[in-house]
């Protein structure tokens, strides 16, 4: 007989489950996050041109390892 498992999902998209935002923090490490979240702020970078940005503008040599860090 198969033994069933419960499988919960947790996903914080607004602060509410974790006290930082790791993908921001990560971001902060290698990239002018700040600049970009105050672009989208203003509304100059709508959500989709704000990841790009914050995606495209990673250091070309940045390491695996550096970002699991």
């Amino acid at each position: 007989m198969k033994k069933e498992s419960n499988i919960l999902i947790f996903s914080d998209f607004d602060g509410t489950i974790s006290l930082e935002n790791v993908s921001m923090k990560m971001f902060g490490n290698f990239t002018d996050s700040k600049l970009l979240v105050a672009r989208l702020m203003s509304g100059e970078l709508d959500i989709y041109n704000f990841w790009h940005e914050l995606c495209v503008n990673l250091p070309k040599e940045l390491e695996l390892e550096e970002l699991k860090q």
